[in-house]
């Protein structure tokens, strides 16, 4: 059952609560509206079970995501990335702060205004700078995101009728040489919310 607005609010109080001070709410509850200890653990179990597949889920796309964004022609990740970037001005603005924790030149070397300039020309700067870098924080932003995520599971990816994911074929352009991104394998991280770990360090860069 979906929470009403106002049980969101109160949802996000609770989870400010010490562990004690819940547990005495919960008492409190049970205790004055005569609510059943049997059904609770029941629906307890219920949104466990319900999380764990959304975080399974979030696991796989990312996954495959990760696995799109090694191979990804880079006319495409740079229509992609722009799209992303003009969809919400906030977008472009994280993704500035991330490549300013990694890089320090944005002010001396890129001509224009990073935050609030021409997104296009940021990505290729960045493209042309550092492609796999931008690619690691493309996919840190998707992890981040839900609907980065989506948005990147509709474009880079196919939905099998079995519900598997497989990543769509981009044709290179010529005489285009796009990146060929290798030996990356996302290990496992022991909380998927936090989002996807940098792996920067991770990913080889080949040029055919």
């Amino acid at each position: 059952m979906a929470r009403t607005a106002a049980g969101e609010g109160l949802f996000r109080s609770a989870m400010r609560l010490e562990t004690s001070e819940v547990q005495e709410v919960i008492a409190r509850l049970i205790d004055y509206r005569g609510l059943d200890v049997e059904e609770i653990q029941e629906r307890v179990e219920v949104i466990g079970e319900e999380r764990r597949k959304k975080l399974e889920e979030k696991r796989t796309t990312m996954n495959r995501i990760m696995a799109a964004m090694r191979i990804i022609p880079r006319y495409k990740l740079r229509e992609l990335v722009t799209d992303i970037l003009q969809i919400n001005d906030q977008n472009q603005k994280w993704l500035v702060n991330a490549w300013e924790n990694k890089f320090d030149e944005l002010d001396t070397e890129y001509e224009g205004d990073p935050n609030e300039g021409d997104p296009h020309a940021l990505v290729v700067f960045m493209d042309e700078k550092s492609p796999i870098t931008l690619r690691v924080l493309i996919s840190d932003m998707a992890g981040s995101s839900e609907s980065i995520r989506k948005y990147f599971k509709e474009k880079l990816l196919i939905e099998e009728e079995d519900g598997t994911l497989e990543v769509r074929h981009f044709e290179p352009l010529e005489p285009e040489h796009s990146p060929v991104l290798r030996s990356f394998e996302p290990k496992a991280s022991p909380n998927l919310e936090a989002g996807v770990r940098d792996s920067s360090g991770d990913w080889d860069i080949i040029n055919n």
